[in-house]
């Protein structure tokens, strides 16, 4: 084992991997010490390092790599993130946040890691990954209501179109990672009830055992506010879309694959 390791948390918006982050910053991760503060989505903190969010948004936004159709263009993005520009920008943000500091275990949580892993791999080759993904309509639920909300209103032509269609390119980008990088890559199944048992006896397992890093046991059980847990609106159009998306069904059946694998 290294003396400074790394573990990066990664998935689509809205699922669950601040919870995650939450258990791995009690089991001794460092996250940073500027983590983004509480919302009324996110009670309890978000568990992101403002340097680092700040960092992918400033790439996304200096490179023009927004999308009308999925937010982030996938392809603009992945051949940003193989470039010196990236790479070399990337390392000043972590000597400046993570590497200067004396934590034996370090990483971050960003919803936006996904489009530019290639380049945080040559940055960080011997940093693990976890990913975590929820079902796609839940997901897009959640995001469709944080984005009215948070709005004013409740008028946005296609916002479901795509938040589905920002699901399918988050989670091919992690999925594409995955299967080069199977050694250094977790899934972490989160259905609405959260992290089952099974799942964290296995995770824990696995950073232990396979990765070598002596962590605390992660336990979502001390970070889980019940009261948060109520159960999701019933959404058939959602559900509907859902199902006349052929390639978005594939790809979550691929991810729960990889969770119980």
């Amino acid at each position: 084992m290294s003396d400074r390791s790394s573990i990066i948390i990664a998935g689509m918006h809205r699922s669950h991997t601040s919870l995650v982050a939450h258990g791995f910053h009690e089991a001794g991760l460092y996250l940073g010490d500027d983590l983004i503060g509480a919302a009324l989505s996110n009670p309890y903190g978000h568990f992101e390092s403002q340097t680092i969010v700040d960092f992918h948004k400033r790439m996304i936004k200096e490179h023009r790599l927004s999308s009308k159709l999925s937010f982030v263009n996938r392809a603009k993005a992945n051949a940003l993130a193989n470039t010196t520009t990236f790479q070399d920008a990337a390392r000043v943000v972590l000597k400046s946040k993570f590497t200067n500091d004396d934590h034996s275990f370090y990483g971050w949580k960003d919803p936006r890691t996904p489009f530019f892993l290639e380049g945080w791999h040559q940055v960080l080759p011997d940093a693990y990954y976890v990913f975590v993904v929820r079902h796609p309509v839940q997901c897009v639920r959640s995001l469709d209501h944080r984005t009215r909300k948070n709005a004013g209103r409740s008028f946005f032509p296609f916002l479901s179109t795509r938040h589905f269609n920002l699901w399918d390119a988050t989670n091919l980008c992690i999925l594409n990672f995955v299967k080069r990088y199977p050694e250094r890559s977790l899934v972490i199944h989160a259905p609405d009830d959260l992290i089952d048992i099974d799942q964290v006896g296995k995770m824990n397992d696995n950073i232990i055992n396979n990765w070598g890093l002596y962590l605390k046991p992660v336990s979502f059980e001390k970070v889980i506010d019940k009261r948060l847990l109520n159960k999701a609106a019933h959404a058939p159009k959602l559900e509907n879309q859902y199902h006349r998306r052929s390639k978005t069904k594939v790809l979550y059946k691929a991810f729960v694959a990889l969770s119980k694998s």
